[in-house]
């Protein structure tokens, strides 16, 4: 129920998307409706390809299958990262090399999700009174997802309204490098949620948590240092010299993606 539901909203609003492009390049990104429709197109697919990713990612989830999610996890993030580096620093697509990265990513990995639940998401199965349930519980958090969705997509305006180009990119790179850390926080949250909710009665489910709100700390704080140490030369390595100061905010957003992962453990 939940994956037509979640289709059908995808579809409309990559159509709605599309016949906005016009304004979008005019009023605020303030580039030609012809270098940007291609990046568009593939931004509105990849709207559609995105959705059973995540969903055979629940699934694996919350039937046990840490093994499972970490692998499919782990082996999408891999791919993209491939595929970028691939498009954008051996090909020069530029900023089309990222979005086409994303999407053939996301597309591969959805022919992967369908197989795996392919006796899952028959439309047969399709219940209304399930759907509606379901609603009345996600429609009051919609507006905190929207503030988290708009504060992460609009640092690189505000960079550029204050600062110049040149700082989004150095903030850009920067981003793109501190991203390697969610590897290690999305594979650890991923498997997280169903064992934590599964122990929640237990006696010494309280002491589970603790020990592994610990463990989790201990563990961030090698990836974090290592992030430290280890960005500058990194960057050396993968991309120009005017991009090396870029080292700093790599290891500041690794922090920031630790603490995203440590509320994620504490909620529960």
């Amino acid at each position: 129920s939940w994956f037509w539901c979640q289709l059908g909203i995808s579809i409309l609003l990559a159509l709605l998307l599309m016949a906005a492009l016009p304004l979008f390049a005019q009023y605020l990104i303030r580039v030609p409706v012809k270098e940007l429709w291609p990046v568009w197109l593939l931004a509105c697919c990849t709207l559609l390809t995105n959705i059973l990713p995540p969903l055979v990612c629940n699934w694996y989830r919350f039937n046990r299958k840490a093994k499972a999610t970490i692998v499919f996890t782990l082996s999408q993030s891999l791919v993209t990262v491939a595929l970028t580096i691939l498009f954008v620093v051996y090909l020069h697509w530029h900023i089309i090399g990222v979005f086409a990265a994303l999407f053939i990513s996301s597309f591969l990995f959805s022919i992967v999700a369908l197989v795996q639940l392919r006796n899952w998401i028959s439309f047969s199965f399709f219940d209304k009174q399930r759907l509606r349930a379901m609603l009345q519980f996600a429609v009051p958090l919609i507006p905190a997802s929207l503030a988290f969705w708009l504060v992460n997509s609009t640092n690189t305006y505000f960079i550029q309204l204050f600062k110049d180009k040149a700082e989004v990119g150095l903030f850009a790179v920067g981003a793109t490098v501190a991203s390697a850390v969610s590897l290690f926080t999305t594979a650890f949250t991923q498997a997280w949620g169903p064992f934590a909710f599964s122990i929640l009665h237990e006696p010494d489910a309280k002491d589970t948590y603790a020990n592994v709100f610990l463990v989790f700390g201990m563990l961030s704080s090698v990836v974090v240092l290592g992030m430290f140490l280890f960005t500058p030369e990194v960057l050396q390595l993968v991309t120009a010299p005017q991009y090396h100061q870029s080292a700093w905010v790599a290891s500041v957003l690794s922090i920031n993606l630790i603490l995203i992962a440590f509320t994620y453990i504490a909620s529960i």
